[in-house]
């Protein structure tokens, strides 16, 4: 480093090392401003870290949502379908029901058509019955004249 002699530098030298001073002094402010400005932009990148998560946190707490929601839906849709089997097992059995009730009221005709047959068959053997009452009498009659 070199020793600079201040009584022998000219006012012109002086005005030159006055300016450098000032320079130095500012260029230390700019420096101190922009120290202050990357500490000011360290807080907002840490603040915007801790927002980014956070937001991770929510996402997670989302798609952990999202799975149970999904397990949820699994879970009525299996609900659903053995619903659906019960549904069809119920509509067979009312379907064979159906037929049987059928064939139940097929029978039931053909047992009202023999109960109709037999209720004529009846009155015929109740006519016959009555000749055969009339026949008698007469038959009777006939005998006592004699």
């Amino acid at each position: 480093m070199y020793l600079i002699d201040v009584d022998a530098l000219s006012e012109s030298d002086t005005d030159v090392l006055n300016d450098v001073l000032a320079l130095s002094e500012s260029d230390t402010d700019v420096l101190n401003d922009v120290d202050a400005l990357s500490e000011s932009d360290t807080d907002v990148l840490n603040d915007v870290l801790a927002l980014s998560e956070s937001d991770t946190d929510v996402l997670n707490d989302v798609d952990a949502l999202s799975e149970s929601l999904t397990d949820v839906l699994n879970d009525v849709l299996a609900l659903s379908e053995s619903d659906t089997e019960v549904l069809n097992d119920v509509l067979a059995d009312s379907e064979s029901l159906t037929d049987v009730l059928n064939d139940v009221d097929a029978l039931s005709e053909s047992l009202t058509d023999v109960l109709n047959d037999v209720l004529a068959l009846s009155e015929s053997l109740t006519d016959v019955l009555t000749d055969v009452d009339v026949l008698a009498e007469s038959l009777t009659d006939v005998l006592k004249r004699r």
